[in-house]
């Protein structure tokens, strides 16, 4: 369906749904998918519970999902990576492939009652490679063209695969214990990261580093979320010190 009939539904949404805004908010990108359908993206206001949103929706579909990984197993799942990869994907909130691919990723290694961190660190190595290439290559084509946001899904595939030994490595040191002030304010950190914060911090670094080369991009890529994270932990560390119940509230109880 193309984009401006979406929203037309999206509007007639917000008109008689009060918080239909707050939980289906439409931005189309400049970029195109390979077929030249412009990228959507539907979020919340607060974006980042685009993920909260998704995944209720998930469940309420898991019993397709789980079909569909019964039936086609790792057929489903090459088809699912290719359409994310590509941009192919339905431009409704909740169904996108991002969410159905990720899905049904982990249903894959729960229904077959496979190890995802054992299955990944076999072939670490390669996803590692691949992180760091199709990284760099994001970023030198960025997001406003085809051949940009390819690379750009390759990275985030294979980045979040790539993750997972890292985390299986750190998890199973014996002297390491993740700090319990980290692990409560994860939360408000994930929730709070976009409203405002981040881009002030990105104007911050585009000012401290206003040079536009591939060497300054990816530091800015990796300074400025820091730099955004450490300042919400501050946040949370004085909400915390100062109102224990409000930050009780605001980390969702964690």
């Amino acid at each position: 369906m193309k984009s401006h009939n979406w929203n037309e539904i999206l509007d007639y949404i917000y008109s008689v749904i009060p918080l239909g805004y707050w939980v289906f908010s439409a931005r189309e990108l400049s970029a195109t998918n390979i077929v030249g359908i412009h990228y959507m993206e539907f979020t919340p206001v607060d974006a980042p519970l685009w993920f909260v949103r998704d995944l209720m929706v998930m469940v309420l579909i898991s019993p397709l999902i789980y079909h569909l990984i019964k039936r086609f197993s790792k057929m489903a799942l090459i088809v699912l990576s290719i359409c994310f990869i590509t941009g192919l994907s339905v431009h409704i909130p909740g169904l996108e492939i991002r969410a159905i691919l990720f899905f049904s990723l982990g249903a894959y290694f729960a229904i077959h009652t496979e190890n995802m961190v054992l299955c990944v660190s076999k072939i670490s190595i390669w996803c590692y490679i691949i992180t760091i290439i199709y990284f760099v290559l994001a970023l030198y084509y960025g997001k406003n063209y085809a051949i940009g946001m390819v690379f750009h899904n390759i990275y985030v595939l294979f980045g979040s695969l790539s993750i997972l030994p890292l985390i299986s490595i750190l998890t199973r040191r014996k002297n390491y214990k993740m700090p319990g002030f980290l692990t409560r304010s994860c939360f408000f950190v994930y929730s709070m990261h976009t409203i405002c914060i981040l881009g002030y911090m990105k104007a911050i670094m585009n000012k401290i580093l206003p040079w536009d080369n591939t060497v300054i991009d990816i530091l800015r890529f990796y300074t400025t979320p820091l730099l955004t994270v450490s300042f919400i932990v501050i946040i949370y560390w004085i909400v915390e010190k100062k109102f224990p119940k409000i930050a009780s509230v605001l980390s969702g109880g964690r």
